[in-house]
């Protein structure tokens, strides 16, 4: 059934983004559910992060909380350490999804469902490593000039001393017509 494959794979994403940040951010998990404040080091600090009970996973606080047209998620992104796989592979699938696109382009993409902590780096470094990122900003190597044949260096002889034609072929119907 679809609709029931759609669902399983909605909690299996679920449960690799709460390992994730189990992972990642099992002090700060411990802290917020007990109410007390996080610790001065956290990274999370400045994001005014909250627990969502309903999916286990720390999401980013904000003001945009009475707004109607955003999602949940767009209103309060999952926070993802970017040094952790399934983020690298987060990252991954949105440049393959963009076509290897610039890394502000992907970082708003992202955005509107996760905050990778100091997401502009990881990108770059994403794309510093991706083959098809690197093919596609690679700028051409133009081949240097050749020597020119010595017909045409032949200095203080008279105009039209020596000349050339060049000969293409136009195609062989149009040869063909002529005839």
């Amino acid at each position: 059934d679809p609709t029931k494959l759609a669902e399983h794979r909605v909690q299996a994403e679920m449960h690799l983004y709460q390992r994730a940040q189990q992972d990642s951010f099992a002090e700060e998990i411990a802290c917020i559910k007990a109410g007390k404040e996080l610790p001065r080091g956290s990274r999370l600090l400045q994001l005014a992060p909250e627990y969502d009970e309903s999916c286990d996973l720390i999401r980013v606080g904000g003001r945009l909380r009475r707004t109607q047209d955003l999602s949940d998620d767009t209103k309060h992104p999952i926070v993802m350490n970017p040094s952790h796989p399934i983020t690298r592979l987060i990252i991954r699938d949105y440049d393959e999804k963009l076509l290897h696109y610039g890394p502000e382009r992907i970082l708003a993409e992202i955005r509107r469902r996760f905050w990778i902590l100091r997401g502009r780096e990881a990108i770059r470094k994403h794309q510093r490593q991706c083959f098809e990122c690197q093919k596609w900003r690679a700028s051409p190597h133009v081949p240097r000039m050749g020597d020119l044949p010595p017909a045409r260096l032949r200095l203080f002889k008279p105009p039209f001393y020596s000349t050339g034609v060049d000969c293409f072929e136009i195609g062989r119907a149009s040869c063909r017509e002529r005839v």
